[in-house]
């Protein structure tokens, strides 16, 4: 008996489908990829992703700046793939959420906030910088107008609070 497939549901807050990972990694490989410049030898990373990764290794990953870090292409992208390869949930939004905290131009948050959707992701960017579970599309606006709100009565502690809290939860807490 035919019948139509049922459409497909939004991932758990703790799911992370291979879909999700292959995606959002092309995204940030070629963005990474994108900073890159050759001596003629090697790839070399520059600006943004050099400052970028160089702050993810220190301030999220907690290592000295001496062990482990590179600045050429190659094992930079060694070390961001393992997050996207293998990492839970939390390594990989974890990772996200720390980027976009430091660095949130408008086209690399649209660009990945469509991703997140497409791949069913039950997280989505509010504020521009801000990786918030939502239980659907309408919670993501609705948490989206939150912080316009917030934004345009000055409500200042208000906002940081509501930003925090987004951000607490989507680190599981």
């Amino acid at each position: 008996m035919g019948g139509a497939s049922p459409l497909p549901t939004q991932l758990k807050r703790t799911e992370v489908s291979q879909e999700h990972r292959a995606v959002l990694w092309k995204c940030i490989h070629d963005k990474i990829k994108g900073s890159a410049e050759s001596d003629g030898l090697v790839w070399y990373l520059r600006k943004p992703w050099s400052h970028i990764l160089e702050q993810v290794h220190v301030y999220h990953d907690h290592q000295l700046v001496s062990r482990g870090l590179s600045t050429q292409l190659k094992p930079a992208l060694q070390g961001v793939e393992k997050v996207f390869s293998s990492g839970d949930y939390l390594a990989i939004y974890g990772w996200l959420q720390f980027v976009l905290s430091i660095y949130h131009p408008t086209e690399f948050v649209k660009k990945i906030q469509r991703l997140l959707s497409y791949c069913r992701s039950p997280y989505r960017i509010v504020d521009n910088e801000v990786l918030c579970p939502i239980g659907s599309d309408e919670d993501g606006k609705a948490v989206e107008k939150a912080f316009t709100d917030l934004k345009s009565a000055g409500l200042t502690g208000g906002r940081e609070h509501l930003k925090k809290a987004s951000t607490e939860l989507a680190a599981g807490n």
